[in-house]
């Protein structure tokens, strides 16, 4: 064999030891490896984040109870913020708001006849801020086609006082009103008008009103819109309204075409 032959011999011989050796450095570093993660790290590791979640859970705690001390004291600080923007709203309420409620306005649909029935009852409740008045109407029932229903202006809004309104009703209106509701249906007009005399006086079509009543009294007793200068954000020059800071950023501020106008004149406000 000539002598480049015995050195391929000789290199294959050195091969499989070198390959062999590799297979045991793979091994040993692999058994390195375990003993590393698992003996040594992962225990100290572990307790790092046990350590870590400890100190982590007690200063989200903190957080917590520094977070309740806060809200206890803001809601301490709110009932005052609260009265004074229900004095605000009471006091630019439009005094000169027509609440009689002519039967005539309230219509009934076509499709409930050529002539749908609809008598009116009289004022169920003739307040000086509330005035409801009751109507018997004809709705599109086989049956119950008589239904007793309600309708009511109010010189305060539904985020001052909530009255019973349900839409779908069988009438509609061409004013706003503050009350609609259906209160009861039945086969004649006869049973609709005996059950109301014998219920009338459980009605309650009122929500809180004498509440909300008493409250706004009060606030026209007791103060004037200059009390609270430093709230107002803008007064339209037909002094009949004006916006407190309270709706600087809220959606009841009324602004068209980035521009602000007075619900009651639509002038023009600038802020």
């Amino acid at each position: 064999m000539i002598e480049l032959g015995k050195q391929a011999l000789e290199h294959i011989a050195k091969i499989k030891i070198l390959d062999k050796e590799k297979d045991i450095i793979r091994v040993d570093t692999e058994k390195e490896e375990h003993r590393l993660r698992y003996d040594v790290y992962e225990p100290a590791i572990y307790a790092i984040k046990q350590a870590r979640d400890i100190v982590i859970d007690n200063l989200k705690s903190e957080r917590d109870a520094l977070v309740t001390e806060k809200d206890t004291e803001i809601e301490g600080l709110y009932p005052v913020v609260a009265q004074v923007k229900r004095i605000l709203d009471y006091l630019r309420l439009d005094t000169g708001k027509e609440l009689t409620i002519l039967a005539d306005d309230i219509k009934i649909w076509e499709r409930y006849g050529e002539a749908p029935y609809k008598e009116d009852l009289g004022y169920f409740l003739d307040d000086t801020y509330l005035k409801v008045k009751l109507l018997i109407v004809q709705n599109d029932k086989q049956v119950n086609k008589y239904s007793l229903v309600a309708v009511g202006r109010c010189l305060f809004p539904e985020y001052l006082l909530k009255l019973p309104y349900y839409y779908g009703q069988p009438f509609y209106t061409h004013d706003h009103y503050e009350l609609s509701t259906s209160i009861k249906d039945f086969p004649t007009v006869e049973q609709a008008k005996g059950w109301l005399n014998s219920h009338k006086a459980k009605l309650n079509l009122m929500g809180e009103y004498e509440t909300v009543k008493k409250e706004y009294q009060g606030a026209l007793q007791n103060y004037k819109v200059s009390d609270f200068k430093d709230l107002i954000m803008v007064v339209c020059p037909c002094g009949r309204y004006y916006y407190t800071e309270f709706e600087r950023d809220k959606y009841s501020l009324v602004i068209r075409n980035n521009e602000l106008r007075c619900p009651r004149c639509n002038a023009l406000l600038e802020v």
